[in-house]
Parts: structure tokens; C-alpha cells; sequence
């Protein structure tokens, strides 16, 4: 379990590596689908080589199992050959950004070992902890740290699952530090970038999943502020059936990717948005009032931001530009037939993306 301590946290890159490496995989286990995303690092950039989105069928293990073992051998993966990362996230997570005094990344670990437990309301040996330095301040001699624990039993029980479908993990993250590892490499089309920190402005990322939300601030290029909602996906899907009087699944069909969207079913996408924009409207009240910073752009990302439907309700609820980041469009892929039937799919997969990218910040 030690490479949680060790790997987890590998957020900011700097630049691409520029040395080919064997493919990487990045495996995000949700409850509805297991996703995938294989990567190779070629010629300063990253190449798709595959990726595969499959559902789970049922609600208990077998269902689970069955829906990772198809990824599993559709990859090859049984074999070993290549690196595997997979992630947590929800409930057992916290991730945290404090100002601390001006350290070396060594020493910031040996103060982190004696005092991780004041950052936490779990006892520290029921749980994984690391810290990452985000930036220092100009002037004075305090630097901003990400913080972050997961509890044990929830690592090992992502481990489980693997070790039941005759694998092991090279590598356990969370799942927002995918997320920010992703948006590092692949910013949005229209993102602010550099001018973004002269003008004392932030992005969000909403990362809308099948039970929970997380958002996260992003700020001159560094997240700082992540806080899990739990609406999701399903609460989507739930109040859309009810309104229609058909089951779930009906309404996954009906709310799939570019299907239009009749008056009815975005009323209750809507509605599930406006509780979503209501919760992310007190966190921007918070974020600007502790670090003095506006939010004014918004990407979507996850299971929701694929949803029909869910892109008009956050534009029309929220006076912010709303966009759905998909960084699929515009990455090199080992042939045509790699992207064919992805664009449904590429908000989806940013996690898996993510997830791949982080066994690259090893090198």
C-alpha cells in the first residue's frame, strides 16, 4: 500500500517527458462502468492508443467484477506488462490548502509526518496522508501545500477488486488529483492561462459523477480548493424517471449524448442542476472570501457533463461562462479508429486520462 504515500500526489507538470516509455493505463472503477484510457508518451506529446467504457450490469460484486474483467482482457492487462493506476475518491477522502512556512519538499515531509493528523478529523492510523507544495508567495516567506488523506479500508478495498480480477495496481490516486493532473497537460479551449493569475481570476472544475460532484478551483495553473457535493448522475436519472413514470435505464437512453432533450426531461435535469449550482454558489462565496479570487469560468466534466441536457441547465442557472472539457478532441491517436465512437465518451474519461498521465510524472 506504501505507493499511495509515495505516487498519489504527482500533480503539476512542468514539461513533457521526452522519452517514449512502455504504455500506461488508467482504470477508473465507478458503480455504473469501468473506463479506461491506454496512453503512450512519444515524441515530447502523448498518444491514445485505446481506451473502452464498459457498464456494470447489476449492483453487486459479480457485476462489478464481470464489467473489469472485460476491461482487463480487452487491454491485456492479466499479463503485467504494463503500469496500471487506479483511484478513490468520495467518502474516506479530504484534501486540504494550507499556507505553511517556506520548506524543501523533503522537509515539508518529515514536518507532515509529525502534524498530518491536525489537518484531518481521522486517526492518523486509520488512514494514507501526503502533501504536495503548490506554490510559494512572492515576498514573504510562506508557500500554499496540498494536503490530502484517504482512509485504508477504502484503498484496500479498490485493491481487493483488483487483486480478485488477478491484478495489482502500480499506482492508487485520487481521483481530483487525476482531474488536475489532466487539465495540466490538456487545458480547455479557452481557459485564461497565464493572464489568468495577473488578473487575480480562478476556473472551476465541476466533475459531475455518477453519485457525487467534486469541484475544484483552479488558480495559476495549481487547484486550490476541492470540495466533494454528493449530487450526481444518478440523482439526475432518478428524478428524470420519476417525472416520466419509466424506469431508470429508460431515461439513460433518453439522456444520452446528443439526443434532444424534450420539456419534461430537462425540467427535471434542471432541477438537479439547480440544487448542483446552489451548492457550487456558497463555495465561490467561500473561496472568494478566504483568498480574495473571482471564479469566471466553469468546465464540466464526468458521467453528468455527458448528459443531455446538463450543459443548458448550468448556462442558464449561472452567470459564468459554463463549457464541457472534453481533451480528447484535440490529442494524437494511434489511428482514426481509436477515436471513432469516443466524443460521446471524453468528458467521461477524463479521470482514466488523468490517471495515466500520473505514472509519467514518475519519470
Amino acid at each position: 500500500m506504501s505507493n499511495i504515500v509515495n505516487n498519489y500526489l504527482k500533480i503539476i507538470r512542468k514539461v513533457f517527458p521526452v522519452n517514449a516509455k512502455s504504455s500506461v493505463v488508467g482504470l477508473d472503477i465507478g458503480p455504473s462502468s469501468c473506463k479506461a484510457v491506454e496512453l503512450v508518451c512519444r515524441n515530447g506529446g502523448y498518444e491514445l492508443l485505446r481506451w473502452m467504457v464498459e457498464p456494470v450490469v447489476g449492483t453487486d460484486d459479480k457485476a462489478l467484477s464481470a464489467a473489469l474483467g472485460k476491461v482487463l482482457s480487452a487491454f491485456g492487462l492479466q499479463a503485467k506488462a504494463r503500469p496500471l493506476i487506479t483511484s478513490v475518491s468520495g467518502k474516506g477522502t479530504l484534501i486540504r490548502y494550507v499556507d505553511m512556512p517556506k520548506m524543501s519538499q523533503m522537509d515539508l515531509r518529515r514536518a507532515f509526518a509529525i502534524e498530518s493528523d491536525k489537518y484531518f478529523p481521522f486517526p492518523r492510523d486509520t488512514v494514507y496522508t501526503d502533501c504536495h507544495i503548490l506554490s510559494t508567495f512572492d515576498g514573504n516567506r510562506k508557500m500554499s501545500v496540498l494536503v490530502a488523506a484517504v482512509k485504508k479500508d477504502l484503498v484496500e478495498s479498490r485493491m481487493k477488486v483488483l487483486k480478485e480480477a488477478g491484478l495489482d495496481s502500480s499506482t492508487v490516486t485520487l481521483n481530483p488529483v487525476a482531474v488536475a493532473n489532466a487539465f495540466a497537460t490538456f487545458p480547455p479551449d479557452g481557459f485564461l492561462g497565464g493572464a489568468e493569475a495577473q488578473s487575480f481570476k480562478a476556473c472551476a472544475v465541476v466533475d459531475i459523477g455518477e453519485t457525487g460532484t467534486n469541484l475544484m478551483i483552479i488558480f495559476a495553473g495549481s487547484p486550490r480548493f476541492n470540495r466533494d457535493i454528493f449530487i450526481g448522475a444518478q440523482e439526475i436519472y432518478k428524478r428524470a424517471a420519476n417525472l416520466l413514470g419509466v424506469p431508470q435505464d429508460e431515461v439513460r437512453g433518453l439522456l444520452a449524448y446528443g439526443k434532444p432533450v424534450n420539456e419534461t426531461l430537462q425540467k427535471g435535469v434542471s432541477a438537479v442542476m439547480a440544487d448542483l449550482i446552489s451548492e457550487i454558489r456558497l463555495s465561490f462565496d467561500y473561496f472568494i472570501t478566504e483568498k480574495n479570487l473571482a471564479v469566471t469560468q466553469i468546465f464540466l466534466t464526468g458521467d453528468g457533463a455527458c448528459i443531455a441536457g446538463v450543459e443548458p441547465a448550468f448556462r442558464q442557472g449561472i452567470d459564468i461562462p459554463v463549457a464541457v472539457w472534453d481533451p480528447f478532441e484535440k490529442m494524437a491517436a494511434a489511428s482514426p479508429a481509436v477515436k471513432e465512437g469516443l466524443k460521446p465518451h471524453g468528458s467521461s474519461l477524463i479521470g482514466a486520462l488523468g490517471m495515466a498521465l500520473n505514472e509519467y510524472d514518475q519519470g
